[in-house]
């Protein structure tokens, strides 16, 4: 996708995303789940929606909405369908190009504890990505946090702000030269809470696609995961925002304190950071009146 910094890029140096920063005024609005009806998976997703709790209590439900492969011709027409359209994104109209969209929208339960929502995507494998497998996605990156969405796709409705709650939607339309046979890529991608720097694993799954040797487009399998991987942990806890790639620390740097908690990650409510704020302020009252006593 064409954003302000340039092209997202995805496997074999592509695009990665559609047009994101560019077309977020266009996309105000438009959730995933008015497109549900229309979706397409080619691939087995059972059960869908999955069902997500954090401490026994239900959060809402992860549904993937859209998981197909796709090509372009070299008028740049699609088959099956138009990923870009599906998702309400500008088309690049890039002709002769093969990829995949993967589109997930995550529905919090009414009476879920606020969250604070967002994603973390890993490339974890393949063959002619832009790194060296494992590293966050995206590569060349645009802020200094490791999630997928920067902090303003997060809180945009149509990309990563899905029924009015931010970081609830996850995109991704990685697409590579159809004439890039035989290379490859495969994903992990997480819904988390975070508070601070610390993150909590919510639901995730694994996917991708390959070129083969016609140049077709051949979808990867889809797999819920059961929870956060080794691999996606360290590279959350080893990152550093300052070197531009691959957000690993530099020689004498330490990373920049992310962590992987357990602990569900819910925001109190203002009233209660109130009331908390007034029981501490009672607390130090009483304790500068016992001082002052014992003087």
């Amino acid at each position: 996708m064409v954003t302000s910094a340039g092209l997202r890029e995805g496997a074999a140096g592509g695009p990665s995303r559609a047009a994101l920063r560019g077309i977020l005024a266009l996309c105000l609005g438009v959730t995933a789940w008015s497109q549900a009806g229309a979706g397409l998976i080619q691939k087995t997703v059972d059960p869908n929606p999955m069902v997500v709790d954090c401490d026994g209590q239900k959060v809402g439900e992860l549904e993937i909405v859209n998981y197909y492969g796709w090509q372009s011709d070299a008028n740049a027409d699609y088959t099956p369908r138009n990923p870009y359209a599906d998702v309400g994104y500008t088309d690049p109209e890039d002709p002769d190009r093969g990829g995949a969209l993967m589109q997930a929208v995550f529905k919090v339960d009414p009476d879920a504890c606020p969250m604070n929502y967002q994603w973390i995507q890993v490339v974890t494998g393949g063959t002619g990505t832009i790194g060296t497998p494992p590293y966050l996605d995206p590569f060349n990156r645009d802020d200094n946090l490791p999630f997928y969405w920067t902090t303003n796709e997060a809180n945009t409705a149509g990309v990563g702000k899905a029924n009015g709650v931010a970081g609830t939607q996850f995109i991704d339309i990685p697409s590579q030269s159809s004439a890039n046979k035989g290379n490859s890529i495969t994903f992990e991608a997480a819904l988390v809470s975070y508070s601070g720097m610390q993150v909590h694993w919510l639901a995730g799954f694994t996917w991708g696609y390959s070129i083969d040797n016609n140049g077709a487009t051949v979808l990867g399998a889809f797999a819920w995961t059961n929870g956060i991987s080794n691999v996606m942990t360290n590279l959350i806890e080893s990152w550093a925002s300052t070197p531009t790639k691959p957000y690993l620390p530099a020689p004498g740097q330490g990373p920049d304190g992310w962590k992987v908690v357990d602990d569900c990650l819910c925001i109190p409510e203002p009233s209660s950071l109130a009331m908390a704020c007034i029981g501490l302020g009672v607390a130090g009252l009483g304790a500068i009146r016992r001082a002052r006593a014992a003087a």
